[in-house]
């Protein structure tokens, strides 16, 4: 290319319109002033293998400089821009509706570059007005655009404009304001909605753990938790004799309680066994009385049937 060219043009990738890779390319004509006789060389040249491929394919026999411009490119129009007919482009435009990640506003120039292709003319902004309500994801504005009285299509993107930028804004501010607080009281109104123990007990246990981590309950601010089986509703564990353990009073310097008192264990050094009469241990606990009442052991090499002990 000569060194007049002020702007270039990347080559057209197959599967991409070539109706707006063209179009781009009449722009750069305009701009670097390109002469009529001099626009074939130029566009054989800067189309890329793609293209050229395709314009042999369309003259098989070599004669495509004879041809001029306008007729390759309409042939390379219908041959890599197929259109559906109307009736699909329509049946796709009827089915429309938002996708999950899909604005709002993207949803409305998604439908408008569809309705391009559905031959709807005259009735083409009424068509576009139906398929928005019908298709947003979001009902109360939906319910909001059906209020309107005389919507036009022009009134409904604004409507969604503002309606977009007062929702980013009111959910910023809700979660900078939405703290524990908040979530007790957003746990405590998910429970009332569970029928049954489950919701009551599922708010009790909550509230039962954020008094522990001081919201709400704890004036003081500690994070006095306690034991895990006490902040989940459970009831201390019974001794073997019985009783309940009763909570130790006693406080480490660091103010944390210590939990549940540990039982002593008892002294038997004072004590004489009344079946092999040593001291250190009662007749419960003695192993020579455990040795002599549990099972013989059979040896397998014994000559004489009977336990070992005869």
């Amino acid at each position: 290319m000569s060194s007049s060219v002020a702007f270039t043009l990347e080559p057209y990738r197959k599967g991409t319109s070539f109706n707006d890779w063209f179009t781009r390319m009449k722009y750069l004509f305009r701009v670097n002033k390109i002469k009529d006789e001099e626009k074939m060389a130029y566009f054989i040249t800067m189309s890329g293998p793609v293209i050229f491929a395709e314009i042999k394919l369309l003259y098989p026999t070599g004669d495509f400089e004879k041809a001029a411009l306008d007729d390759i490119v309409n042939k390379l129009k219908n041959r890599l821009d197929k259109t559906d007919p109307d009736l699909v482009q329509r049946y796709k435009f009827s089915t429309r509706v938002q996708n999950p990640d899909e604005t709002t506003e993207d949803f409305i120039l998604n439908l408008k570059l569809q309705a391009e292709f559905c031959g709807f003319e005259n009735f083409k902004e009424v068509a576009i007005l139906d398929r928005l309500i019908a298709g947003i994801k979001d009902k109360n504005l939906r319910q909001r655009l059906l209020s309107e009285d005389k919507l036009s299509l022009a009134n409904a993107e604004k409507i969604v404009t503002t309606w977009e930028v007062a929702r980013a804004n009111s959910g910023a501010t809700d979660h900078a304001n939405f703290g524990q607080h908040g979530m007790v009281a957003a746990v405590n109104d998910r429970a009332n909605t569970i029928q049954g123990t489950a919701g009551r007990k599922l708010s009790q246990v909550y509230n039962w753990s954020m008094k522990y981590q001081g919201v709400g309950g704890n004036a003081s601010g500690h994070n006095n938790r306690g034991p895990v089986k006490s902040r989940l509703g459970f009831s201390p564990q019974l001794n073997r004799g019985g009783r309940m353990a009763e909570a130790s009073n006693f406080q480490s310097p660091d103010g944390q309680r210590r939990g549940y008192r540990q039982w002593p264990r008892p002294d038997y050094s004072n004590i004489t066994c009344n079946f092999c009469g040593i001291k250190g241990h009662i007749r419960k606990k003695c192993f020579k009385l455990k040795n002599l009442n549990r099972d013989a052991v059979n040896l397998v090499d014994s000559y004489r049937p009977g336990p070992s002990a005869h």
